[in-house]
């Protein structure tokens, strides 16, 4: 598990690296390059729309007026493509965060699988400790002999014998030394509430 654990973890470390380095640098390159593409389609447009006019007064001639069109053609395609990569950048980064949810989940998985081990690893240490076992067996088969009709219900009987249930400092302080003992990140702190 431990294994399955770190790779996932850094899995997890990739993926946000990846997503600042996309969102810190490739988004912020290709916004300025859409907004430059903006302003210079509105000052090429500006100057086409003088251009066509200095035409019509015979200030320019009709290649000047092709160059003014081509230029705003030109700026056109750009502005359209920078838009189009914005727009791959955006839905790349909705997949990351989508990855980064999917990984989160797994690690809370990791972490569930591993706190149930552990409760298995202790009830099986419990269960197979032949004083304990032996103790519980002779107060069980006390409370069958006194005839005072109890149930014969092993689940009834350790629930019984384990009636004095632990306050919420123990729990608190048994909680926070498991966490420690076994290295699992406080997040699970929320779950635990």
């Amino acid at each position: 598990m431990n294994n399955t654990l770190k790779a996932i973890k850094e899995h997890g470390v990739k993926l946000k690296n990846e997503e600042e380095r996309m969102r810190s640098i490739k988004l912020t390159s290709i916004r300025a390059e859409v907004t430059k593409c903006r302003a210079d389609k509105v000052e090429a447009t500006s100057a086409s729309e003088q251009c066509e006019k200095d035409f019509i007064r015979d200030l320019a001639t009709a290649s000047e007026l092709e160059s003014a069109r081509v230029k705003i053609n030109e700026i056109s395609e750009r502005l359209i493509g920078a838009e189009r990569l914005e727009q791959l950048v955006i839905s790349e980064l909705q997949n990351i965060e989508r990855e980064m949810l999917e990984n989160a989940r797994n690690i809370q998985v990791c972490h569930r699988e591993y706190c149930l081990e552990v409760k298995n690893s202790i009830l099986n240490s419990l269960n197979s400790d032949a004083k304990i076992r032996t103790k519980l067996i002779e107060a069980y088969v006390s409370m069958i002999a006194s005839g005072g009709g109890y149930s014969t219900d092993w689940g009834a009987h350790l629930k019984a014998a384990f009636s004095n249930q632990p306050t919420q400092s123990e729990i608190d302080v048994a909680f926070n030394k498991f966490i420690a003992e076994h290295v699992i990140p406080t997040q699970i702190n929320k779950s635990r509430s």
